[in-house]
């Protein structure tokens, strides 16, 4: 890979030394060496060349030399990446020397030294600088790798999460915003055995783990609720096989919560999931489904209670993960939620789209969330 310097220096004897150790250092055949004698040129070089070492004498003949490393600054942090400047002087300046640091230099020595001290001196400050450069560059094509696949992967997670779906006597409306590129919160439904299977869940901790154990909370869902008729029990099932998969070796824990709708009976179970909210149109009354059960994770043999009610025509179930009241200090209250649905019944009945990006805004008031929300209404037809 090829290599490219700056020299920024008048007296051609500094500038031979320099240019040696440049190329004991890099290799002739693979590095240039640019001589910078004026300040079009310097900047020139820099804009159209991946500098990777800068060598300025700050007694050089430049005008306004803290200018000229301001706009070299300008230029290299559209590229992501520092240049290493090394400097030195006939004289110290405690002022001048530390506004050169605040400018990008990474390195100061006093000369003139004589010849073998220069040699010994710039060798090794000109190898550590170099070695520094290289090593940040590579974690930064490392960083840029990561985020590259963090979009992959929020783009496929994003992708599996539906924000609407009509079943035959059920629609659900769902929205997912990640508090990071990935998150843990999911949810899901599927149809099976004439019955409506839906689940919400809340993966503790952010980034890729917490997402890939969210891809593992709805693969197990939908392989499970094919061969277990109860949320009691496919919550048992995903407890057990979720612990035995880590072998207790995980500390990621989550919580969880299940509720199947068959013709006029929902049955549900949670797994120390907020309360979701339900709705009754006849009454057009709220109500906690509350359902008190161990997080999944924490033992390898739980058992779960689960608890039955009627839903009937225009019944809506609202679930959310924590993420949604936690955002503002003084609105970490679940009663919040409910008062909210309370007081916006219309809207929730009518048009559950505009009700989400409602509630989300209402409990809200940053662009960017501190934890991952899911929510999720489910409406018997």
């Amino acid at each position: 890979m090829k290599s490219d310097v700056i020299i920024i220096e008048n007296k051609k004897r500094n500038i031979d030394i320099i240019k040696n150790l440049i190329y004991e250092e890099l290799g002739r055949k693979n590095t240039s060496v640019h001589l910078g004698l004026n300040v079009e040129k310097i900047l020139y070089i820099v804009k159209n060349n991946y500098i990777d070492l800068i060598i300025l004498n700050l007694d050089s003949n430049l005008e306004d030399i803290f200018k000229i490393l301001d706009k070299i600054n300008y230029l290299i942090n559209k590229r992501e990446f520092n240049i290493p400047i090394i400097v030195y002087s006939n004289s110290f300046n405690k002022d001048t020397v530390e506004k050169l640091f605040e400018l990008g230099a990474i390195d100061y020595f006093i000369d003139p030294l004589s010849s073998d001290e220069k040699l010994s001196v710039l060798s090794f400050k000109i190898k550590n600088a170099l070695k520094n450069y290289k090593y940040n560059k590579y974690q930064l094509k490392i960083n840029n790798e990561n985020k590259k696949q963090l979009k992959l992967g929020t783009i496929l997670q994003k992708s599996l999460m539906f924000k609407y779906k009509e079943l035959q006597n059920i629609k659900i409306t769902g929205r997912y915003i990640p508090s990071t590129a990935l998150g843990g919160d999911c949810y899901d439904s599927i149809e099976t055995n004439g019955k409506t299977w839906f689940m919400i869940a809340d993966v503790m901790g952010h980034g890729a783990s917490a997402a890939m154990v969210s891809f593992m909370v709805k693969a197990l869902f939908n392989q499970l609720a094919t061969m277990y008729k109860t949320p009691k029990k496919l919550l048992e099932e995903i407890n057990t096989t979720y612990y035995k998969m880590f072998e207790n070796k995980s500390d990621i824990i989550f919580s969880i919560f299940i509720g199947t709708i068959y013709k006029n009976k929902l049955t549900y179970s949670s797994a120390g999931h907020p309360y979701p909210i339900f709705y009754d149109n006849e009454t057009n009354n709220t109500e906690f489904l509350s359902n008190n059960n161990i997080l999944i994770g924490i033992t390898p043999n739980s058992n779960f209670s689960q608890k039955t009610r009627i839903i009937n025509k225009g019944d809506i179930v609202f679930l959310y993960t924590d993420g949604l009241y936690e955002q503002i200090p003084d609105m970490r209250d679940i009663n919040l939620i409910n008062m909210y649905i309370q007081n916006n019944k219309d809207i929730l009945i009518t048009n559950q789209e505009l009700f989400m990006d409602n509630i989300i805004k209402q409990f809200n008031d940053t662009e960017q969330f501190e934890d991952d929300v899911a929510i999720l209404a489910v409406k018997k037809k």
